[in-house]
């Protein structure tokens, strides 16, 4: 796994930007050089939420562990909720309340900045949104056995009520009335499965062996059950190479295809949901968004979105009656957030996730695929410089010193929109240079052959394939084999 510190190695071809004549890279008068602090020391904005309203929007940043911020769409001002401790997670309800845990391991509970008093317990977890009955679960572990298990917390007298005993499950879904029905379990061979919670206990859905993707989360989870508890959905790539969205029927016992991708695995950590609690949107990732819209109701949406839009949209929260949509657009960074209205058609600029880079002039990404030696395609991302590519096709006026990003793991791919990634890529196409972000096979994210193919290849096909994307930028006129080099953070 990552740590959050970024190792930058060079490596024997990036002192090719650098030949025996000392050639730099050389900015004209109207050049305009972003300072380096701006692209690693600003405010990083993120946990972005929606009100149940869509009258405000709530987040955090990097800067103060222990703020909320509260953004009034209306008004167009922030105000701030200021905690004792850390905040750890939060939840806004239908009243407009927040409830919050916050201490360094999420030991304090509050409602609208009231602390709720427990006894004997060392962590809370908040494990659903607010049902009808303007109740949530919340795990409560303690040292005590009798005290941990999930709960029912009554937001309007604050009364626990307990529900079930304590568990392992790494998932828990829960229909309206806050019954458990569905989750996800470590197994004991390292895998993990998915189990439909019947009154006479577990039925498997999917069960899995371990694979590299779980150390990314894995492709085998739930998505969600329907408020009436009579659908579970989830992803799987148990009978597949690639992860696909089903729909378990529990009056049926029977578990249905609903929507897969030929070319990636369906992400189980990016789709949007209907009013009854069913998948409405899945995506995969190929470089750019590819989205699956399973309700005919938001495609309309889902195109106007896309027709407003430069960059890839990604779906963040909807408010209770699903007419406004918290959305963003994803352009390389920063990443900007929008309300959109569904009844009037209608979309705002709300904020930025990274403020300090909004004054100025970014590359240009662009998406493309490259077919290497052995046949695979496999997804790129190219930065150009601001004004380098006059015609907007992809392709720089004239080539340019170019870096091949290469991200760690191998496995730890789906990374095309993190701003620790693209803050690089947008100095870099500062400085002069196209930027290359680049899938190579031992991936995740286009299916287990994918991430096999790269199995005792790393000093082979896996490079052969940088090599090739490397070859493709010279042979499209983004670079010159003189000047060329690659970077890669790692763990």
């Amino acid at each position: 796994m990552f740590r959050s510190l970024l190792c930058l190695i060079t490596l024997t071809g990036l002192c090719a930007c650098r030949s025996s004549q000392q050639s730099k890279t050389k900015f004209t008068p109207e050049t305009k050089l972003i300072p380096r602090a701006a692209f690693f020391n600003g405010e990083k904005r993120n946990d972005f939420k929606l009100s149940p309203s869509g009258s405000h929007v709530f987040y955090r940043n990097n800067r103060s562990a222990n703020v909320l911020y509260v953004y009034d769409i209306k008004q167009q001002l922030t105000d701030s909720v200021v905690f004792e401790s850390p905040v750890v997670a939060y939840k806004t309800t239908m009243q407009g309340q927040l409830v919050v845990t916050e201490g360094e391991g999420g030991e304090q509970l509050f409602l609208n900045q009231k602390e709720i008093l427990l006894d004997q317990v060392s962590t809370i977890s908040l494990l659903s949104d607010e049902n009808s009955k303007q109740q949530i679960a919340v795990r409560l572990n303690s040292e005590d056995a009798d005290v941990s298990g999930i709960y029912a917390l009554n937001l309007l007298n604050q009364k626990w009520k307990k529900l079930y005993e304590q568990n392992d499950y790494s998932q828990v879904m829960f229909n309206d009335d806050l019954k458990l029905t569905a989750v996800r379990k470590n197994e004991d061979d390292g895998g993990v499965g998915l189990y439909y919670v019947s009154e006479n206990g577990l039925v498997s859905l999917s069960k899995v062996p371990w694979t590299v993707d779980m150390l990314a989360g894995g492709f085998t989870r739930l998505i969600s059950v329907s408020k009436d508890g009579s659908r579970i959905f989830y992803t799987s790539n148990e009978q597949s190479d690639k992860s696909k969205v089903y729909r378990y029927s529990v009056n049926d016992s029977v578990s249905t295809l609903i929507c897969e991708d030929g070319q990636v695995d369906i992400i189980p950590f990016a789709f949007s949901l209907d009013s009854l609690g069913a998948p409405e949107s899945v995506v995969g990732l190929f470089g750019q968004v590819k989205r699956h819209v399973l309700d005919e109701k938001s495609k309309a949406d889902f195109e106007i979105l896309e027709s407003k839009f430069a960059g890839d949209v990604s779906f963040v929260q909807a408010s209770n009656d699903h007419t406004k949509w918290l959305v963003r657009e994803l352009t390389g960074t920063p990443t900007k957030y929008y309300l959109y209205d569904r009844r009037t058609q209608s979309l705002d600029y709300l904020l930025s996730d990274y403020p300090a880079l909004e004054p100025f002039d970014l590359a240009k990404r662009y998406n493309r695929s490259v077919i290497v030696r052995d046949g695979l395609e496999l997804p790129i991302q190219v930065y150009l410089p601001h004004n380098s590519d006059s015609n907007k096709n992809g392709v720089p006026d004239k080539p340019l010193p170019t870096i091949v990003y290469v991200h760690g793991g191998p496995w730890m791919g789906l990374q095309w929109n993190s701003h620790y990634a693209c803050c690089h890529f947008q100095l870099l196409a500062n400085r002069g240079y196209a930027v290359i972000n680049c899938e190579f096979r031992g991936t995740t994210g286009l299916g287990k052959r994918v991430t096999e193919k790269a199995y005792k290849k790393w000093g082979s096909d896996m490079t052969n394939d940088i090599a090739d994307i490397a070859q493709w930028g010279i042979d499209n006129g983004r670079k010159t084999s003189e000047k060329s080099g690659k970077f890669w953070r790692a763990c």
